[in-house]
């Protein structure tokens, strides 16, 4: 994770960016998806070009190491797909657990 890399606690980092430490710890858990204003202050304080961040199809090195619970793999799956996409597969999953 680059903010550890840094050396920053996440109370230090939350500071730099004008959050809190609760959303930032949800944000790297993949529990939160911040605004796109508080995206522009991660990379800048992180020092890495904001496309680094919304590269959705080239995972960063951290995460593509990192072991995740399943829910937390989908959700970050989510994140990359279209809402038309995101809208058919919750369709699809709904219709899987209707049969019953």
């Amino acid at each position: 994770m680059l903010r550890k890399k840094m050396g920053l606690k996440q109370s230090q980092f939350a500071q730099m960016v004008g959050m809190s430490r609760d959303a930032i710890g949800l944000i790297e858990r993949g529990e939160k998806l911040p605004r796109l204003e508080s995206i522009c202050k991660i990379a800048d304080n992180l020092h890495i070009p904001l496309s680094k961040i919304l590269d959705f199809d080239k995972p960063m090195q951290e995460e593509k190491k990192s072991t995740r619970d399943p829910l937390s793999s989908f959700n970050l799956y989510l994140r990359a797909k279209s809402p038309s996409d995101v809208r058919m597969l919750h369709d699809i999953a709904r219709n899987i657990l209707d049969k019953d």
